[in-house]
């Protein structure tokens, strides 16, 4: 693996992602690519899987259907000039035309009112739609300086917040009142100027694919011409189903509620470990129709704490079978636990707990 120093890898880093896995894992799986070989990810987020086959020269697909995850992970296969996007920010923020700014106790605590004010403008220009890469790259920049601590290399626009996910208004609120936190009064613009020059200062080489917004349980992948040799995700797990009320804000940014939306819809079935396996079942069925003979599968899952569910390596094992698509398993693993690298934030509630017993799966396309 390229050390860290690597400039190259510096995209990645774009917008922090609450559920987001190492890109050591895709990385090191696809050094066994060949030049011309197309990757697969039906559960992208927020690009991991993408990002690297970009790095390998490899065209890839991904697919979500949280609109946040989308626009991050579409950034993450653009190749724009600092400049470029710094010059694109100009141009939405001298436009002269009202836009709606929304009001009460939590965006008065969140922002400054000139912070908040840009923002909207922002948001307004994006609500049109996400037309170009520089629209793309600019709503993955602004949504990675959103909000974040207080205390950060990175300086975000809002009051003192996690990074990569958004807590409930009200709760986030109890905790600036008990603190008395005040949002930071901050240059927007050369918030994203800083933010640019360091992201794009050296990129990987331009390759072929795409992002796209939907659900794969409809199959969206499989009308293209190309075929796949590589599937590397990692999908819901079991009982984890917040994704868009995590990144509400974010959301907001590009058009979304200004409150967390509870009844988003899924991607994957929750309700029992029957129907999570019935829908999975469903997309690796999609997945065959679109791979070559002799595709590689490989799988991250785990299991949430206190879940009462089978464990999620055997729910997996079980959606292929029913898939009854020609996936053989080969083998599975379990995976090294994750570093506690993360900041405490024991004043904010999580989406969820470390996972336990995370295994990767390898299976093959054998028709």
């Amino acid at each position: 693996m390229r050390p860290p120093t690597d400039n190259t890898w510096r995209l990645h880093t774009i917008c922090p992602y609450f559920t987001r896995f190492p890109l050591r894992f895709p990385y090191e799986r696809l050094r066994r690519a060949h030049a011309g070989q197309w990757v697969l990810d039906p559960f992208c987020g927020s690009g991991a899987t993408v990002f690297a086959a970009r790095l390998h020269g490899l065209g890839a697909v991904g697919v979500d259907s949280n609109p946040v995850a989308a626009v991050i992970a579409r950034a993450k296969c653009c190749r724009l000039t600092a400049r470029a996007v710094t010059a694109h920010a100009a141009d939405i923020l001298t436009d002269t035309r009202p836009v709606e700014t929304p009001t009460g106790p939590f965006w008065e605590a969140a922002y400054a009112p000139e912070v908040l004010r840009a923002l909207c403008r922002f948001r307004a220009h994006f609500c049109a739609g996400l037309k170009t890469p520089a629209d793309v790259v600019l709503a993955a920049l602004l949504m990675g300086v959103l909000h974040g601590p207080k205390h950060s290399v990175i300086h975000c626009c809002s009051n003192h917040m996690p990074a990569d996910f958004a807590p409930c208004p009200h709760r986030i609120m109890a905790d600036w009142s008990r603190s008395g936190a005040r949002p930071p009064h901050c240059d927007v613009y050369a918030m994203i100027a800083r933010r640019a020059a360091y992201l794009l200062a050296a990129q990987p080489a331009r390759t072929p694919g795409a992002v796209y917004e939907n659900d794969s349980r409809s199959g969206c992948f499989a009308s293209h011409r190309i075929r796949f040799d590589w599937i590397i995700t990692s999908p819901p797990y079991y009982g984890l189903d917040s994704f868009v009320a995590d990144q509400w804000l974010r959301h907001w940014l590009i058009g979304g509620p200004a409150q967390p939306d509870k009844n988003a819809v899924r991607q994957i079935a929750q309700d029992t470990p029957e129907q999570y396996v019935a829908d999975l079942a469903t997309v690796w069925q999609h997945v065959a129709t679109a791979c070559r003979p002799g595709a590689r599968l490989l799988v991250r899952v785990g299991n949430l704490p206190g879940m009462d569910a089978p464990p999620a390596v055997e729910l997996l094992k079980h959606s292929l079978r029913q898939a009854a698509s020609g996936w053989k398993i080969h083998t599975c693993r379990t995976t090294k636990p994750p570093r506690r690298s993360r900041q405490p934030r024991a004043q904010f509630a999580a989406p969820a707990p470390w996972p336990e017993n995370e295994t990767e799966l390898y299976a093959q396309l054998m028709p």
